[in-house]
């Protein structure tokens, strides 16, 4: 056999020579064709690399994707003649074609279901349904009642599959399918027993209630215990720090907890914050390094990221906590303290002021509901062993009234008039500043409004105890 003066290169083991050819035209997908000497040749393709069809001098290989970036894997590696494939994490999807990034899902109602892209779809359009209102379930196929000789009962409005019939020999007539109901026989017998059994159970109750009410009663004590004032969340505040430089395990928790609570709610302070954690820092426009560190992060992870940073720099310390309730109280968020306040006043191993305890035990007893006041007009004997806390103060005088008033305001007041370093008139505007916090009970609600969005004076005045607190304790 003759051989072809334009003989192309010679494919040996999946690849192509290094023989140069002067009348190369096209090199098979996988290669790619490349200059020599005295022509060109076709060379493969990289590891990191492919392409999928046959081509000319000057078409080169393409760059596979790399699926490497956050909530995203690989769903296929890729080879010399097919690019890589990648997909999200379950809850995630590729915001479009180029598979750049995963972004969560949406929450789709029932009815509709995870589509591409993080699309809702309409389940019933696709004759399918989805019955659970989440970030990852998809539509699911509707029942065949026909298929399997039954009869479609309901039809799904796409929140719920089919319901189908019990089987059937034809299924022609499904239209006319009626369910019978059992006929109800009514006896008189049964509707005197029924009737009997019905009092009996009335007079039943009714004695049980009487015998717990009157005999058996324990003192109940509220489930519920009320918002603390902002005196005693002041008070908190200080303890905290106390307690950070006693233990070092409580420390560490302190900090964890006001973290998280700093990371749901700082908002759009998340730019101030890092500004102000890194401002004593001994390398310049370290909070800048920070910034542009996270910038690409979800807001939580950043501001997370930021706390690991300076965490790392500060130590778990009791001068840490303090630092961190300055720089809130910089940022303009003083009701994130009190938050943080609130939240560690709830763990058992804080040592509560005596006051605050007795302050709740105090309020434990609520008044009587609608029903209990009903029983106590029918049942006189119910309403001897207790009286609740409105009977208390309308029999107690007028005097011994203000008296306790009196009593409990004096101390405060005198405490605020003899504060050092003070005029008398500031500190008697002290005082009374001090005089209506206290009567008022200011109490800063879990979503308290910023400093940012309120110019309120009765606000503003109650904020000053704390800021005492942290400008007194050391930095």
């Amino acid at each position: 056999m003759l051989r072809n003066q334009q003989d192309p290169a010679i494919m040996v083991a999946g690849n192509y020579n290094l023989k140069c050819n002067k009348n190369l035209e096209t090199c098979p997908a996988g290669h790619e064709m490349r200059e020599c000497v005295e022509g060109r040749h076709c060379v493969q393709c990289e590891d990191t690399s492919y392409q999928p069809n046959s081509n000319k001098y000057g078409d080169k290989c393409r760059l596979r994707k790399v699926c490497t970036q956050r909530f995203m894997k690989y769903q296929h590696h890729g080879s010399t003649v097919r690019d890589a494939d990648c997909m999200c994490f379950e809850g995630y999807h590729f915001e479009n074609e180029d598979q750049r990034a995963c972004v969560p899902n949406r929450e789709c109602d029932k009815g509709y279901g995870q589509g591409p892209y993080g699309v809702c779809e309409n389940c019933l359009a696709k004759n399918m349904y989805s019955d659970v209102k989440d970030r990852l379930q998809a539509c699911k196929p509707l029942k065949n009642c026909e298929k399997v000789s039954r009869c479609t009962l309901k039809k799904s409005n796409g929140t719920f599959d089919n319901v189908c019939g019990p089987v059937m020999d034809d299924i022609v007539n499904c239209d006319n399918l009626t369910t019978e109901k059992p006929k109800v026989e009514e006896s008189s017998n049964t509707a005197i027993i029924v009737g009997c059994v019905s009092v009996l159970l009335f007079v039943g109750v009714i004695v049980a209630l009487c015998y717990y009410f009157c005999f058996h009663r324990p003192r109940s004590r509220s489930h519920k215990k009320r918002a603390p004032t902002q005196e005693e969340l002041d008070a908190v505040v200080s303890q905290v720090i106390e307690n950070a430089k006693k233990d070092e395990k409580y420390c560490k928790q302190a900090l964890n907890t006001s973290c998280t609570i700093i990371e749901n709610n700082i908002g759009r302070q998340i730019w101030s914050l890092p500004q102000e954690l890194f401002r004593k820092h001994f390398q310049a426009g370290k909070y800048e390094v920070i910034v542009e560190k996270y910038k690409g992060d979800q807001p939580k992870a950043a501001v997370n990221g930021y706390f690991r940073e300076w965490r790392s720099w500060k130590e778990d310390k009791a001068e840490t906590i303090t630092d961190l309730f300055m720089c809130l109280k910089t940022c303009n968020r003083i009701d994130i303290v009190y938050m943080i306040a609130t939240k560690l006043n709830e763990i058992d191993s804080l040592d509560v002021p005596e006051k605050l305890s007795d302050k709740e035990d105090s309020l434990q007893k609520q008044k009587p509901s609608y029903m209990g006041s009903l029983l106590y007009s029918v049942f006189p004997c119910l309403g001897k062993k207790r009286r609740y806390p409105s009977e208390e103060k309308a029999s107690e005088k007028p005097e011994t009234m203000n008296r306790l008033l009196d009593t409990e305001s004096g101390a405060e007041l005198q405490h605020q008039t003899q504060q050092p370093g003070l005029p008398p008139l500031a500190a008697a505007t002290e005082a009374a500043d001090a005089q209506q916090t206290l009567s008022t009970a200011v109490i800063i609600p879990p979503h308290a409004p910023t400093l940012e969005s309120t110019n309120e004076e009765p606000y503003s005045a109650s904020l000053q105890s704390i800021y005492a607190i942290l400008e007194l304790t050391p930095s």
